[in-house]
């Protein structure tokens, strides 16, 4: 996570929340992976409020195995932990079939109360001026609000089409029920069973694959 710079006079404060001499909110200084301490423990709970999910010591144990702390961002108001966004390592398959880094955004949020005072903004233009200095060519990310994203340079990566049919009004086309069998496969089955899968999802063009 992030700390005021250095360089930077006493923090001063807007809506409680702390800022540096710029406006703009206090950062963290990244803690190492082995020992990331009280402060980056707050960190899940933060985005299990904004999500409404539970946050578990089991939670916390995979979240210390994933996350990489240097692309891991918080913003404090006190001790609390008031704004989050982090980025995974994965690579994107490009036109052509090459593949190119491409930083996964995830956990982006302002807890109630602290919105609408440039939080957000100032979060995802220092994650990505960092994603830029360090050389990641892409940045990608899930929106469940799209229109949040556009200004910071996000778009439409793929389109996506959502149907919902009426099951007293659907009917098979040959009038009868298909005779295969649709299998519900746990992760190590499906590997076994189609270990085809990913490598050929891998290739199609804006595919995401796990560094």
């Amino acid at each position: 996570m992030l700390d005021a710079p250095t360089c930077c006079s006493p923090p001063t404060r807007r809506h409680g929340v702390p800022r540096s001499s710029d406006g703009r909110p206090a950062a963290f200084r990244p803690r190492a992976a082995h020992d990331p301490g009280d402060e980056y423990t707050a960190w899940p709970h933060a985005v299990g409020r904004q999500f409404g999910v539970e946050v578990n010591d089991e939670d916390l144990d995979a979240y210390r195995s994933l996350t990489d702390l240097d692309r891991t961002y918080g913003v404090f108001d006190g001790d609390q932990v008031v704004g989050t966004t982090a980025a995974y390592p994965f690579s994107m398959t490009v036109p052509g079939g090459g593949q190119l880094g491409c930083a996964g955004i995830t956990a982006v949020g302002v807890r109630t109360g602290h919105r609408r005072s440039g939080l957000l903004a100032a979060m995802m233009r220092r994650q990505l001026d960092d994603l830029a200095a360090g050389g990641a060519p892409l940045a990608a990310l899930l929106a469940s609000e799209s229109g949040i994203y556009g200004r910071f340079g996000y778009g439409p990566a793929i389109p996506t089409v959502s149907l919902s049919i009426d099951r007293q009004a659907a009917r098979f086309a040959s009038g009868r029920p298909p005779r295969e069998r649709i299998d519900m496969l746990t992760g190590d089955a499906a590997v076994q069973r189609l270990p085809d899968a990913g490598p050929q999802r891998r290739r199609a063009p804006r595919a995401l694959a796990g560094d």
